[in-house]
């Protein structure tokens, strides 16, 4: 649920789209094109937030267009802020369970266009293909401990 977006149109294929994101990389051609299936386009206006810290998390995105300012925290600590561009992920809590509190924000810094997955779409996907389901595990496990060390170096 995208209840701040407003819809988007984007005449990019969204298999085509994703199929140039670092995130799904270990993922084959079809698997690409069962995930971009799940997933709709969104618009965010400069200065707008998408998501806040302990809201519960739904949705993962990934941005085609724009910039999205990005911070993390745990408790008091924050870590350092990100810039997130073209190509980039995030909303990834939505992976890790759905409806989980975020341990992060997310503002639009330009306008942006983004294609929304729901999570537990993306988990269910996950235990029904055990092999997308490895592959969704790995990518998520690599922006997870990148953003721990961010954390910790922070």
């Amino acid at each position: 649920m995208v209840p701040s977006a407003v819809p988007a149109s984007t005449e990019r294929d969204p298999a085509q789209l994703i199929g140039s994101v670092a995130f799904f990389s270990g993922f084959s051609d079809e698997q690409r094109r069962r995930i971009a299936s799940n997933c709709r386009p969104v618009r965010f206006r400069a200065g707008q937030q998408i998501y806040q810290v302990g809201e519960p998390s739904y949705v993962f995105y990934v941005l085609v267009d724009g910039s999205v300012f990005f911070s993390f925290a745990v408790g008091q600590r924050q870590a350092p802020a990100q810039v997130i561009g073209r190509g980039d992920v995030f909303g990834w809590a939505a992976l890790v369970e759905a409806g989980m509190p975020r341990n992060g924000s997310a503002a639009a810094m330009t306008d942006c266009t983004a294609l929304a997955f729901d999570g537990a779409d993306l988990l269910a996907m996950a235990d029904a293909d055990h092999t997308l389901g490895y592959a969704l595990m790995r990518a998520l496990n690599k922006i997870i401990t990148g953003t721990l060390w961010a954390f910790v170096a922070g």
